[in-house]
């Protein structure tokens, strides 16, 4: 395991001699067998990703659905701050009526009485803190999504960041033939590893 405190050169040198060289071997396999979608199937994962956190939610919304509210979640915080009661909301109910047969010796006998639901306390606070966090969820994980479609149709800023890699490499050609047959060799999927490794590792690496 590499140490934390190591010279940034050496560590770069370590990521050339071992990752770089899987990160190519990778790509160079993936154009031999003639697929270039690596960007395209990372992007249809994130927007299921998306959508399953969507159902998740609306799931749970139909499922505390309230003849109230339409937004379970912010309805029923309101309620909170202003203090008012489940005996008016009707939601998680502490006291409700429970029906049981009781047996005499000669008849079934029904019988009513209030029972106290203390668990409704905390399940209130749980699933509030569900639909808010769901919510966020499938906020992060749409916007994450646009951003990938973004960058796969339009991928000018990637191609830009590329060009000021190559810039700050003084053994690179800075023509646009050189520039441009760099980005023919790497292909989108080599675009995309070199994104990610630069959102997910730093630029130093990407470089």
């Amino acid at each position: 395991m590499e140490n934390p405190g190591e010279p940034i050169p050496e560590r770069i040198a370590a990521f050339e001699a071992r990752a770089s060289a899987y990160v190519w071997d990778g790509l160079r396999l993936a154009r031999n067998k003639g697929s270039q979608d690596m960007a395209l199937y990372y992007t249809i994962s994130t927007a299921i990703q998306s959508l399953n956190a969507w159902i998740q939610w609306f799931w749970l919304n139909s499922l505390l659905q309230s003849p109230l509210y339409t937004l379970w979640g912010p309805s029923l915080v309101h309620d909170l701050i202003r203090g008012d009661d489940w005996q008016v909301t009707g939601h998680f109910p502490r006291i409700t009526h429970c029906d049981f047969n009781r047996r005499r010796p000669a008849s079934v006998q029904l019988d009513t009485v209030l029972c106290v639901l203390t668990l409704n306390i905390y399940y209130e606070k749980l699933f509030i803190f569900l639909w808010f966090w769901l919510l966020f969820v499938a906020i992060v994980s749409t916007s994450n999504s646009i951003y990938w479609i973004g960058s796969i149709c339009v991928s000018t800023k990637a191609r830009r960041v590329i060009t000021d890699y190559l810039a700050t490499d003084p053994s690179t050609q800075t023509g646009g033939l050189s520039t441009e047959q760099f980005f023919r060799l790497l292909g989108k999927d080599g675009l995309f590893v070199l994104q990610q490794m630069s959102l997910n590792l730093g630029d130093i690496p990407a470089r």
